[in-house]
């Protein structure tokens, strides 16, 4: 029995023994797999050099970092310099050899060269091992592709550079404006920056918090009154609008008064979310001034040009009543038709001052518009070739509130339109109807009509026509004083024409509820 034991306890022990070589080798692979697994993952690959035997031991991910694959055994130290690119070489190696002499921990960055020729850029971490008596017996450490990293982190450089000098730009370009600038960050409680133009504009500096109250404060409507809460083109920027050129008057703390120029619009993110806006306010003061002076200066020269040429119109219709021969009279007759002729320019001339100055002032009453397109027409009767105009009117045409002699005005401008490019002879066609809540007049001519490329620019002033070769006399700014008296009516202005046969400008004039 004792022996049986033995035999047993032996079989056991040798079991045991086979047990414990076979368990520890199986943990161990299980350990490299989960390693190598981990380092594919991470794109990082481990090695070690022994500084006695000059080997080099890769993992299977510094392989394939190289672009090759892996092997058993090691390498040497000159396998790796050949795939760090030639312009590292010598920086890795001095980093080596610094990490081995003075004992410290090696990191850096050096570009590779993989053995399909790609260039990578790679970050190596290492650690020097030595023995018990302090000499060196290893180095081991990390290799990590790191490429993508940098040039993220390059991008994100050059964007951080860029955006600083498109920063540097704006606020120079904001702080040398010479209007002034407003910058509001915020839609609920909005914090405003303001460039210096702007201090100067409404003697104080606008505030980071609460600048909203100040500029309710400071900023009024042309003719003083204040402004609406909410009316503000700033607070109407922060709703989404933009507004453009709108007039306005500052008052400053000193009691000056400035009259001002604003624009506004939102300043919105990719998605349309409102951040907050811009409000620009430009000093419009020296030029009211200059239009002040002009309006003085164009009503001095045609006061002293119609003095005399009301007395020479005066005396040529005298001399006219009484001349014989007919010849001789009929020169007298074109002799006063040419005064008034100058006459209406210099009504034209100050028309033009007095509408570019803002100052064009309405009469408004009830208005029979038929009857005063026939007053209009009249005088046309009497003047030059006779040429006929003829008026038609419907029955059911409303009165119209309006300024007789501003709306008497745009018809003689048309008709002396349609007479000067029309056809010599040709019959003018006027006519005065009810469309919808608006009632429109047409005056219709028969010439050369007006070449597409002139359509978008007939109403700008000093603009004419180019039929009849450049013929026809006068300054052009019969249609810019009738587009601006219409629109001043609340009215619509437009042209249609068909070349080589006729032209026909409309006008319309609102209806008035109230007039009878």
């Amino acid at each position: 029995m004792g022996e049986l034991n033995k035999k047993r306890a032996g079989k056991v022990s040798a079991l045991l023994a086979r047990l414990s070589r076979v368990f520890p080798q199986r943990a161990l692979r299980r350990r490299e797999r989960s390693l190598s697994r981990a380092q594919r993952t991470a794109h990082i690959g481990s090695w070690e050099w022994d500084v006695r035997t000059g080997r080099v031991f890769w993992s299977e991910e510094c392989y394939r970092l190289l672009g090759l694959p892996p092997r058993d055994g090691s390498e040497t130290l000159d396998t790796f310099f050949l795939y760090v690119h030639p312009r590292d070489r010598d920086a890795v190696r001095r980093a080596v050899l610094m990490a081995i002499e003075k004992n410290e921990h090696v990191s850096f960055d050096f570009s590779m060269l993989r053995a399909d020729g790609e260039e990578r850029i790679i970050h190596e971490e290492g650690e020097v091992q030595r023995d018990s008596r302090g000499r060196p017996i290893s180095l081991i450490g990390t290799v990590q592709d790191v490429t993508e990293q940098r040039r993220a982190e390059k991008e994100r450089a050059e964007l951080v550079a860029a955006l600083t000098a498109e920063r540097r730009w704006l606020a120079a370009v904001v702080e040398g404006s010479p209007v002034g600038i407003l910058l509001c960050e915020g839609t609920e409680t909005p914090r405003i920056r303001c460039n210096q133009r702007a201090v100067e504009l409404f003697g104080v500096p606008v505030g980071e918090e609460g600048g909203l109250e100040l500029l309710r404060d400071r900023i009024f409507a042309p003719d003083g009154t204040r402004m609406a809460q909410g009316d503000l083109a700033l607070e109407r920027a922060l709703r989404g609008e933009t507004i453009l050129g709108r007039e306005r008057l500052i008052r400053r703390p000193d009691g000056k008064e400035i009259p001002v120029l604003v624009n506004a619009s939102p300043i919105q993110n990719g998605e349309g979310l409102i951040l907050g806006a811009v409000f620009i306010v430009h000093d419009i003061g020296p030029l009211k001034d200059l239009e002040r002076q002009r309006e003085e200066w164009t009503a001095l020269v045609a006061h002293d040009l119609r003095q005399p040429l009301s007395a020479i119109i005066v005396s040529l219709e005298a001399l006219a009543r009484r001349m014989e021969p007919a010849s001789a009279r009929n020169r007298a007759v074109r002799a006063v038709t040419s005064a008034r002729r100058l006459d209406r320019m210099i009504d034209d001339l100050l028309e033009v001052s007095r509408l570019e100055a803002h100052r064009l002032e309405l009469a408004l009453s009830p208005t029979d518009l038929v009857a005063l397109v026939q007053a209009s027409v009249d005088p046309f009767a009497h003047e030059g070739d006779h040429q006929k105009v003829i008026v038609t009117a419907k029955d059911d045409v409303p009165r119209v509130q309006a300024d007789a002699h501003g709306i008497q005005r745009v018809v003689e401008n048309l008709l002396s339109n349609a007479r000067k490019y029309g056809m010599p002879g040709a019959v003018v066609e006027v006519t005065v109807e009810r469309v919808d809540a608006e009632v429109r007049v047409g005056i219709r001519n028969r010439g050369p009509g007006i070449p597409p490329e002139d359509l978008p620019v007939i109403f700008e002033r000093f603009e004419r026509g180019r039929a009849q070769g450049g013929k026809v006399r006068g300054q052009g700014l019969g249609l810019y004083i009738a587009k601006a008296l219409v629109q001043a009516h609340g009215g619509r202005i437009w042209v249609d024409s068909v070349p080589g046969e006729t032209t026909t400008f409309w006008f319309t004039l609102p209806i008035d509820a109230g007039a009878p």
